[in-house]
């Protein structure tokens, strides 16, 4: 959750820029182009790669700007490690000679660690207070108080026996 008083965690406008930039980016990155006819799309992700190992480090340092940008917005290290896993699998997948030109068209680590960053944008963009929560306790009760205390007066005016 975002909190006022922390003063690394970026505000929620901040944030709504960053997942729409990194989206544009990893757009261009995975899945920017497509072969006619075919629903299939592929991005410079998959170009570059096409270069013997200069071309998958290079798409994997852009895949690290990402989780970079992911750590300034405060992430927590868990996600952070789903999305290196991501882009290492991306790395080594994508090295393999042909094959991985096909896996990095298939894989789209980018766009899979953006998705991941959304998620967890979202739930700080518009999180729930703690005063929200206290107040869905507050109507649970009054709730089940209401139809218990129903149940409890027609018992006892004799309204609920056979």
């Amino acid at each position: 959750m975002i909190k006022d008083s922390d003063p690394k965690t970026p505000d929620p406008e901040t944030l709504v820029r960053l997942r729409e930039r990194l989206n544009k980016l990893a757009t261009v990155l995975d899945s920017r182009f497509r072969i006619p006819g075919t629903r299939i799309r592929f991005g410079w992700d998959s170009i570059v790669g096409v270069i013997p190992v200069a071309g998958d480090v290079l798409t994997a340092l852009l895949g690290g700007y990402i989780i970079s940008q992911a750590y300034k917005a405060g992430a927590p290290r868990k996600l952070l490690l789903r999305m290196a896993a991501n882009t290492l699998a991306d790395l080594f997948g994508g090295s393999v000679p042909v094959v991985g030109d096909i896996y990095d068209v298939l894989w789209r680590s980018n766009q899979r660690n953006v998705r991941l960053l959304e998620d967890w944008l979202n739930s700080q963009i518009e999180p729930r207070t703690e005063q929200e929560h206290s107040l869905v306790k507050v109507l649970v009760v009054a709730i089940l108080l209401g139809v218990g205390g129903i149940f409890a007066w027609k018992g006892f005016s004799g309204q609920l026996r056979p």
